[in-house]
């Protein structure tokens, strides 16, 4: 990867611009660069993707999807590793 890469801030509009916001793809590309975030010691920056790809998925396919515990689970992690577990 390149040296900047960790550096580097795409915005929501740029994860976007391809797909709806509620495309799958799109929610994949920010639960990707909320990974990314964690990888690279960025937790407070993954949270707020993690919570918008939770509230996406609750919403479009309910609380007990496979998908939507994933995604709580995944933004548990990223609240633990930022010290912040809820």
């Amino acid at each position: 990867m390149p040296e900047t890469w960790p550096n580097s801030s795409p915005s929501d509009a740029t994860l976007q611009r391809p797909w709806a916001p509620d495309h799958p793809k799109t929610l994949a590309a920010r639960n990707k660069l909320a990974g990314a975030y964690l990888l690279s010691g960025r937790a407070a920056e993954a949270i707020p993707l993690r919570e918008q790809t939770l509230a996406t998925l609750e919403r479009l396919l309910g609380p007990d999807h496979r998908d939507t515990l994933s995604a709580r689970k995944r933004l548990a992690v990223a609240r633990q590793q930022a010290g912040r577990a809820q």
